[in-house]
Order: C-alpha cells, then sequence, then structure tokens
C-alpha cells in the first residue's frame, strides 16, 4: 500500500490532483470561515478526507467518507495515547502483560480495537478491490 500511495502523490502526478486541491482548499476555506476557532478540526478533516479522495477515489461528499475519517481520527488518538509512557499500568508494572485477558480489561478492550481497526482498513481495500473489479482494471496486489 506504501509503494501504491507513493507513486500517487509523487511530484509528476501531483498536477492530476490540481482540481481536488482546489475543491479541498475552498471546503477549508468556507469551514474557517463558519467556524474559525475549529481550524485545527478543519485542517485534519480536509488532509484526511484528501487522502482518501486520492489514495481511495472516495467522493468528498460521500457521507462515509466522515465516517472513515473519525475512525482514523480516533485510532490516531489511540496510538498517541498509547505511545506516552507511564498512560497504562502494565507500563509500570510489565508482569501484567502476563494476566489473562478475562482479568485484564485493557487486553480485552485492545483486542476490539485491533478488530475494529482491522475491519476500517479492510473494508477500504476491499472498497478498491471491489471497484477495481468492475472497472475491469487488475492489479497484482489483490491477488488471493
Amino acid at each position: 500500500m506504501r509503494k501504491v500511495a507513493h507513486e500517487a502523490l509523487s511530484g509528476s502526478s501531483a498536477i492530476t490532483f490540481q482540481q481536488l486541491q482546489e475543491k479541498g482548499a475552498a471546503l477549508l476555506a468556507a469551514r474557517l470561515l463558519r467556524t474559525p476557532e475549529r481550524w485545527n478540526a478543519h485542517i485534519g478533516h480536509i488532509v484526511a478526507s484528501s487522502m482518501l479522495a486520492i489514495i481511495y477515489r472516495w467522493s468528498w461528499f460521500d457521507p462515509q467518507t466522515d465516517s472513515v475519517v473519525r475512525q482514523i481520527f480516533d485510532l490516531s488518538h489511540r496510538i498517541a495515547y498509547a505511545a506516552v509512557p507511564g498512560n497504562s499500568l502494565v507500563d509500570i508494572f510489565p508482569w501484567m502483560i502476563y494476566m489473562p485477558e478475562w482479568m485484564a480489561k485493557w487486553k480485552r478492550t485492545g483486542r476490539a480495537y485491533f478488530r475494529k481497526d482491522t475491519d476500517m482498513f479492510v473494508s477500504l481495500m476491499n472498497h478498491v478491490k471491489h471497484r477495481m473489479v468492475r472497472t475491469h482494471y487488475y492489479c497484482n496486489i489483490f491477488v488471493t
């Protein structure tokens, strides 16, 4: 996926996304004019929506795009929180890693988030795969 994204976002291919970038800039400006105090959320949403539009060819105005953007933000916040040393008791008491899942709520929560996030990324890939098959464009990446 990284290789595909790199090719899609290279300097020479950026010209093909000029209209998309202009649309994103217009949407960002409109949102900033409406609620300037939420500038950070607006920028994050436009960036994530742009990436979904460029990499996965999603529409800006598809309600599912907003749902996926929220899921990606949720994932990134959880990763950022988990990366801070000491935010979890298992950081302080490493022996807790050996506790069975029924005793460790954090393990059950982590496993549930893993399933949820995996489902999200698999659905993104399946969306692309379905569109490629539907348009008769085939790529060796999806050979199973």
